[in-house]
């Protein structure tokens, strides 16, 4: 797996090293700022392993390593087997940048939302995402968020649902959310980060 991924950032033209040494850890690739784990499941179970028991990881091994990580001014992305690794390479890949206060908030249509979704999110598109707002820049989407009724957790109104962008949009994240509070006047909100890929500051 660690070298069907170095194939994958070669054939990318993104620049990487191996077996980078942070703390007590060794990562399998550092590409800029961010560490890349590859974790297939039959070396790195919590519960089981073909290999045998030495293989098992503890429960918090990949917590660990990402917050050691952290502490270090990294931020590490775990690719499990289940993980689109094209959707990861997209991730590593360098973004044009745009800047949020020089795009237009628009309400984004079902198809092309879910379409976007489908090619920037990680978890791709997702039900009940009754609020679809996008950033457009020079009339392309750059940059969609959505809302919905909270799924988990009924005490809360709203739920962020999604947030990706297919471009480095800076203060993104700010306007579309501030733009959602100003016009919609939410009561209370929720939001889940994957926090084997991401760090939570958005």
């Amino acid at each position: 797996p660690n070298r069907d991924f170095a194939e994958l950032l070669d054939i990318n033209h993104i620049k990487y090293e191996r077996e980078f040494r942070c703390g007590k850890y060794s990562y399998d690739f550092k590409v800029d700022n961010t560490l890349i784990e590859i974790n297939p499941t039959a070396t790195h179970s919590t519960s089981f392993s073909p290999y045998g028991d030495r293989y098992v990881k503890d429960k918090y091994y990949h917590r660990d390593k990402s917050s050691m990580a952290k502490d270090s001014g990294y931020r590490v992305v775990h690719v499990f087997d289940w993980d689109d690794k094209g959707k990861i390479i997209n991730l590593l890949k360098h973004r044009d940048t745009v800047y949020a206060r020089n795009c237009e908030v628009r309400f984004v249509d079902t198809l092309e939302c879910n379409q976007y979704l489908m090619a920037y999110h990680l978890q791709g598109k997702c039900n009940n995402q009754t609020i679809r707002l996008g950033l457009y820049y020079n009339n392309q989407l750059v940059s969609l968020m959505t809302f919905g009724v909270a799924r988990y957790n009924k005490k809360y109104e709203y739920e962020l649902l999604r947030y990706c962008s297919s471009h480095n949009v800076i203060g993104g994240a700010e306007r579309l959310f501030k733009y959602f509070v100003d016009n919609y006047k939410p009561n209370s909100i929720v939001s889940y980060c994957d926090t084997s890929k991401f760090s939570g500051k958005v």
